[in-house]
C-alpha cells in the first residue's frame, strides 16, 4: 500500500464522523413541512344545466320551419351559457 493510498482512507476516515455529526444535528432543524391544499373552483351551476335538443318529429315542410325556429331558440339558450361560463372564467383570472 503506498503513503497516498493510506493517506486517502484516513482522510476520509477523518472527515466522515464531522460529517455525520453535523447531518444529524442539521436533521433536527428542519421547519415544519407546508401543506398544500388544492381548491377546486366550478363554474355556477346555471352554466352547467344541459342544452335542450328537441328532436324533430314533423312531416311537412311547415313543420321544419317551426322546427327550426325552435332549435335557433335553444341554441341561443346554450350560447348564452358558454358566454356565461367564458366571463365568469375571465373573472377567476384576475
Amino acid at each position: 500500500m503506498t503513503i497516498q493510498q493510506r493517506s486517502g482512507k484516513a482522510y476520509r476516515r477523518k472527515i466522515a464522523l464531522p460529517l455525520l455529526c453535523l447531518l444529524m444535528l442539521l436533521s433536527g432543524c428542519s421547519s415544519k413541512p407546508v401543506i398544500t391544499k388544492t381548491e377546486y373552483l366550478f363554474p355556477p351551476s346555471v352554466y352547467l344545466i344541459q342544452c335542450k335538443q328537441t328532436p324533430f318529429t314533423g312531416k311537412t315542410y311547415g313543420e321544419a320551419i317551426v322546427y327550426l325556429r325552435l332549435v335557433q331558440q335553444e341554441r341561443a339558450v346554450c350560447a348564452s351559457r358558454i358566454d356565461g361560463i367564458i366571463k365568469w372564467s375571465n373573472q377567476m383570472k384576475q
